[in-house]
């Protein structure tokens, strides 16, 4: 899926706060969330996410090598210090990029939580 960048964004964090917001679904946030960069620390819990859809045949597999070689793309969305979503923007070019890897953790879908990845 490629879009069309409108401003080019520096790497920054953006704190979510939801309580009381209602997703699409209709289900209510429970909790704050932190969309922040991805770090070295997040690599595996990253890595979970992607394999975990993979093995459903929802998304391509990447072996952890590639989530490293790539990780200053990817964001996360983070949860009482859980990992429970993440995203990877790919820029092709100055106005053009790709969204790669979007993945949420089972049991938190419908919550918005892919939509602020990509918001992001």
């Amino acid at each position: 899926m490629k879009m069309r960048l409108r401003r080019v964004w520096s790497r920054r964090r953006k704190r979510v706060h939801c309580r009381g917001l209602v997703a699409r679904s209709g289900r209510r946030y429970t909790a704050h969330m932190e969309i922040r960069n991805a770090t070295v620390q997040d690599a595996q819990a990253i890595h979970e996410l992607i394999s975990t859809h993979a093995q459903r045949d929802r998304m391509l597999f990447r072996p952890i090598s590639d989530v490293f070689e790539g990780l200053q793309a990817f964001f996360v969305a983070e949860i009482e210090d859980r990992v429970v979503g993440c995203c990877a923007l790919k820029i092709i070019w100055s106005d053009l990029a790709e969204i790669q890897s979007l993945a949420v953790r089972e049991g938190w879908a419908g919550r918005g939580i892919g939509r602020a990845l990509v918001e992001a």
